[in-house]
């Protein structure tokens, strides 16, 4: 039975089955559940390298019970694996479709996570980005037909084509409020650019240097001098790794609405509030479009280079903003909902067939195959590289 199909009270497992094992995979070091094959074999699955035959994964699960810690984890941050809740398995087909512009990269992000403090669930569910793929086609009105896919997505900020998908949203939804705000003022209060930056952090000082930063934006907002010129705005983290000379810089990104503040007033308040930093920058934002486009543009930033190719840097990235926003809203944009998603185009949808029959009936020859598949390709490829990505249900469709 495929997990598109729902189980009938025939097929359910009984309600005294025995307790799934645990092992330790040996490909990537992480608890699995195991299966056992016809001669007493045990195989590990539900990973993204596949099952692999283990001839020690016997005496691997024998010891280890369902809530055990290994090396890597603790407890703090990692809930027991009970097998009450998992996330569905990705083909190579849904793996390659969602995926297929940044494998190498995405690689060594899922290899830095997989000894990091992110939970197993989140690995699980960035590893299997895409899966549930269905083929969905639009069945309204008289326009021409529509398709695109429908699939699971992770929505982790180390996912390029979720962090896309989620800053077309923040653009659109930024874009709209700037606009808003323009029209309300009438020009009399205008956007503006603010970066604020830290000095650069040593090594293994990133958690050190982020809680600063982030204490010093909390020290700024409540000086008085800010609170009387600025109204609102949206800040955004970025963080950059400078290997030759070893050293981290986290800064912000800020896009404020609010009354004229000169530069060496901002940098002088700054410097009060971090203790040793003074280096801002303020632009003025000549059109609302100007303002969504820089904010977000640092929400699909490509992971720099410097931190994607150090394995340990990337590990300490991911640990260091675990549990952290990137972008939040502050003064009276506070109640704004960003990633607020817009309201459905009205179009009915019907099931067509999973991505991965799909794609394996037009690799046959099949003509209308071919033709959905191509006309997928050529709805990507029009797409804003922003938009490209399905935003839509996690779950297949109803009439699949």
């Amino acid at each position: 039975m495929s997990y598109f199909e729902t189980p009938t009270s025939a097929q359910k497992l009984p309600s005294q089955s025995p307790p799934p094992l645990i092992g330790v995979c040996p490909a990537c070091n992480r608890p699995t559940y195991l299966d056992s094959l016809p001669g007493g074999t045990l195989i590990f699955r539900d990973h993204l390298h596949g099952p692999e035959i283990c001839p020690t994964s016997g005496q691997l699960a024998a010891g280890i019970p369902p809530t055990s810690v290994l090396p890597q984890e603790t407890t703090s941050h990692r809930p027991p694996l009970h097998g009450s809740h998992r996330q569905p398995i990705a083909t190579e087909s849904e793996i390659n479709w969602r995926h297929s512009g940044w494998a190498k990269p995405r690689d060594r992000i899922r290899r830095a996570m997989a000894t990091s403090c992110l939970t197993s669930s989140a690995y699980d569910a960035f590893c299997n980005c895409g899966a549930r793929a269905w083929v969905v086609r639009s069945t309204s009105g008289d326009a021409p037909c529509r398709y695109k896919v429908q699939a699971t997505h992770c929505h982790s900020r180390w996912c390029i084509p979720c962090a896309g998908a989620r800053a077309s949203i923040i653009r659109r939804n930024l874009a709209t409020h700037c606009n808003e705000r323009l029209h309300a003022t009438k020009q009399t209060v205008p956007l503006r650019f603010i970066t604020l930056t830290v000095k650069t952090l040593p090594d293994r000082h990133l958690d050190e240097g982020l809680q600063k930063l982030t204490t010093a934006w909390q020290k700024l907002r409540r000086m008085k001098s800010w609170k009387a010129t600025q109204h609102g705005g949206a800040a955004i983290l970025e963080l950059r790794y400078y290997p030759d000379r070893r050293r981290w810089h986290p800064h912000l990104h800020i896009v404020g609405e609010g009354l004229f503040l000169h530069h060496d007033v901002l940098r002088h308040m700054w410097l009060l509030a971090t203790g040793d930093s003074d280096i801002i920058d303020i632009r003025t934002a000549n059109r609302p479009d100007q303002a969504a486009q820089y904010l977000t543009s640092y929400v699909t930033k490509p992971i720099h280079a410097d931190i994607l190719r150090d394995p340990e840097k990337l590990r300490e990235a991911i640990n260091g903003l675990h549990g952290r926003k990137l972008i939040s809203t502050y003064g009276t944009w506070l109640k704004i909902s960003m990633t607020r998603r817009p309201d459905p185009d009205g179009d009915e949808w019907e099931a067509i067939a999973p991505l991965e029959e799909l794609v394996g009936r037009a690799s046959e020859g099949d003509a209308f195959a071919q033709f959905v598949i191509a006309a997928l390709n050529q709805d990507t490829s029009d797409a804003p590289p922003d938009d490209r990505h399905d935003l839509s249900d996690a779950d297949p469709p109803n009439n699949a």
